[in-house]
Formats: C-alpha cells, structure tokens, sequence
C-alpha cells in the first residue's frame, strides 16, 4: 500500500534540496530532477511543498514527463473523510473524475397546478352556487320595478323635492346590489382561485458542490484532459518563417470557446516520439468553425519542421483550454505589453477582445520587437484597431535591424524606452510580456528596476507582472 501523506506533511520538504509537490493527488520528491527540468528549476522550487496539480495542467505535459514522473512518486496524498477535499487538493484534481454535486434536499409539499376536488364534493357546490344564481336573477327582475313604485310612492310622504330624494335612493340601492351581484357572478367565472399562482421568477435553489467548475473543463469542442484531432483547411505563407495556420471545427457554426488569454497544447508524433507545444490561437469565440495559429518555424525546431510539412486535410492533435490568464472586462484599467516576434499573439487575442468591446474601457499600449520589418506579425490587423480605437489602443514598433525610411522605435527594448511607451506609473496598471526568453528575462529585470512587481517563475492571473 503506497505511504499517504497530509498537505502538512508535504509542505515540510519545500527546500531546494528537499522539494516535494503534489500532482493529482500523488506526492513527487522532484529534488533530483531540479537541473533536468526542461522548464528550469526555478519552476520546481516556486511549487515546491504546494499543490501544483493546476500549475501543471496549464503548461501542458507530454507523455514523455508523465513517464519521467512515475519514477519520483513517494506517495499518495490523504484526504480525511468529511473534509472538504477541494480545499486540500487544487481544482484540476477534480477533472479526472465527473464533477459531482451533493444537493441540499428540502420537504416540499407537493400539489397540482390545477388542483382536482376529489369524489362528488363538487355537487353540493354546485347545488348552492345555482341556488344564489337563481335568487339574485329573482332580486334583479321583480326588486328593480318594485324599487321605482316606491319612490313615486314616497313623493306623498316627501316634501318638495322629495320624489327625487326617493328615485336616488332606490337608485343606488339597486346599483348596490347589482354590483355585488356582478362581482359574485364575476368570481364564479374567475378561474384563478383554482390556479396555482407562480412569482415571474424564482430563485434557484442553492446546492453544496463537491467538485468545483474549472477551466480545465470539457467546452465541447476542445478537452482539457485529452487531445481531440482537428483536420489543416487553410495554410499561409506569410513571411519567410511565420506561417498562418487554420484547422477546421466539426462544423461550420462550432466555436473554439477559448477564455481570451488561455492557449492550447498541439501534439504531433514524430519518428515514434510524441512531441508538444503550446500556442495561442488568434481566432476567438466569434470566429465560427475555425482553429487560427500563427507558427514560427525554426530549423532545429522538431514540432515546428512538422507543422510546416502539413498538408491540407493532415490532423494535428489539440488540448485545452489551459494557461492562468483569463482576461475580462475590468481586470485593470491599464495593459501596458511588450511582445518579441511570434509572442504577439497572446496580445492581440486581448487587443482584440478590448476593441471589439464598447462596453470595455481598458486602454492598451504595446511595445513590439522584431529583428526586421518583415518580421512584423499581424501589423495589419494591429494598425487596424489602432485606428479604429485610439483612444484603448496604441503601438509601437521596435526594429534591431530596420529599413532607412523607418520612422519607429529602434534597437532594444530599453528600461527608457519602457517607461517613455508604457502607463507604468498609472495606476491600477499590468503589464503583460511575451517573446524569445532572451527579451523576457531582462524586460523582466527592467521591470523590477522601474519599481513594478516581479514576475514568479510561475505566472498567476492576479499578479501585476504577467509572463505568457
């Protein structure tokens, strides 16, 4: 029986030469493979004595690190009945099994909507109800006549006047009793005092869940936890490295469902080996039926060599959704990004969001770095909403190698350049960064200096400083 450990247990090997982690509910000591994890060690040691179930599904793992994990496993981790078991285990944990929920049961007394007297109960009450019917038709035909002789009889008993005093009386003696009449004969008609009455709207009913709604959850067309094939329908060229390519959706009218920010996991097997990668699509949910990726291709590149060699009507495999950032309306009021090269595509999925929304008043500046001007991804549809919007959104352009009529930014980014292009000081203010891990890791250096947060090895979608 493998050993069984508490979150306490495991949090008291969090040191770098002692670091534990829990993945799906089992305890890895990960010490040993600190150096040799792909992602770098800082990762490890950042989840070190946590959780890290959620941290791990957003990166996406291929089978070659499952099975590089399964020799590291110590343990499994114990949850005491009655607890709340997604307080102790991240909310990932929960995908591998249905999501199930404990409903909070009430006595309810239950009832026809058109309610039923049972047996001959009806008799009698129809019996009474003809009874008055027929005494009131009576009062009405033979009390009206008789009602106006009194009032010429009471002309005599009067003084002046007083035939009139009588014929208004009568009057309304007779209307008082016409009335109720009405309004009893109305009541028989009126159906609703047999009728269940509903309110227009009524409050669901609160339920206790057990497992919780993450977003690792299954939106129908992609799954989080298993890879689906999509088929290529279209493949573009669309500079001398960076290829535009869009997979087709069961049908015409499907929906990706993508939280603008969060990315998908591709796997291709190659040679007899299952190899990975994680990319940002630039097509959201109003683009029906489509799958849209933006590919660097680079010479040693295993995966991005095969992408490349797809033909129209090849399959690629596709994960998701996953990743920590799930933009919406008021996460900050100011995004300040900077992007290198094919690290665009994160940005403009927001961009994007942010401009096709009226309702949304976030404003957007956007440092872009590239070597040469060809280089430059998506400027058309970036100068597009620059436009469009520019009042949320503006961008500059930054050129290592640029052309003499260049009129943008050149060289590197800068600590300067930074402050001078991006609302660093506003306040309520993120920044967003994306590109070669050269050009992050010291803009993230940069950052710090300028008095921002500084990035974690593992990005989390409160924090100031965001790293896709």
């Amino acid at each position: 029986m493998p050993s069984r450990y508490s979150l306490e247990d495991v949090r008291a090997h969090a040191t770098d030469d002692d670091l534990w982690v829990v993945i799906h509910n089992k305890v890895y000591n990960v010490t040993t493979y600190l150096e040799e994890h792909p992602g770098g060690a800082e990762i490890l040691k950042e989840c070190g004595g946590t959780d890290a179930t959620e941290a791990f599904e957003d990166v996406g793992h291929s089978e070659r690190a499952w099975a590089a994990m399964e020799s590291l496993i110590v343990g499994e981790l114990s949850l005491k009945v009655g607890q709340d078991m997604f307080k102790t285990c991240s909310v990932a944990c929960a995908i591998e099994v249905v999501t199930l929920y404990r409903p909070t049961y009430e006595h309810v007394k239950t009832a026809a909507v058109l309610t039923k007297e049972p047996g001959m109960k009806w008799l009698p009450n129809l019996a009474t109800k003809a009874i008055l019917l027929g005494l009131t038709g009576v009062l009405l035909l033979k009390g009206g006549p008789r009602l106006l002789d009194q009032a010429r009889q009471s002309r005599a008993l009067i003084p002046t006047g007083g035939f009139w005093y009588g014929f208004l009386s009568s009057a309304a003696a007779f209307s008082i009793v016409s009335a109720g009449a009405g309004c009893y004969l109305a009541s028989l008609l009126n159906a609703s005092h047999i009728v269940k009455k509903y309110p227009s709207r009524q409050k669901a009913r609160q339920r206790t869940f057990v497992g919780q709604h993450s977003s690792l959850a299954n939106t129908g067309i992609l799954d989080a936890r298993s890879y689906r094939k999509f088929p290529l329908s279209k493949k573009e060229e669309l500079s001398r490295n960076v290829l535009r390519l869009v997979f087709a959706l069961p049908k015409p009218s499907d929906v990706l469902n993508l939280p603008t920010g969060q990315h998908v996991s591709v796997r291709a097997d190659i040679d007899g080996q299952s190899v990975t990668r994680s990319y940002t699509p630039i097509s959201n949910s109003t683009d029906e039926g489509v799958i849209d990726l933006i590919v660097k291709v680079y010479e040693q590149g295993v995966l991005t060599r095969h992408l490349a060699s797809l033909q129209v009507g090849d399959d690629l495999e596709f994960r998701g959704p996953l990743g920590p950032m799930k933009y919406r309306t008021g996460l900050c009021n100011h995004i300040g990004m900077i992007a290198g090269g094919t690290g665009i595509t994160p940005m403009y999925q927001i961009i994007r969001a942010i401009c096709e929304d009226a309702s949304d008043k976030t404003t957007v500046s956007l440092l872009y770095a590239n070597n040469v001007e060809g280089d430059i991804i998506l400027r058309a549809q970036l100068d597009h909403w620059a436009a469009q919007c520019p009042t949320k959104f503006n961008v500059s352009y930054v050129l290592l190698h640029p052309p003499r009529e260049w009129k943008h930014c050149t060289g590197l980014v800068t600590k300067e350049l930074i402050r001078e292009k991006l609302p660093i000081t506003a306040p309520d203010t993120k920044i967003m960064l994306c590109g070669p891990p050269g050009m992050v890791s010291v803009v993230k250096r940069y950052i710090a200096e300028l008095g921002l947060q500084t990035p974690g090895a593992i990005s989390k979608a409160n924090d100031q400083v965001f790293v896709f």
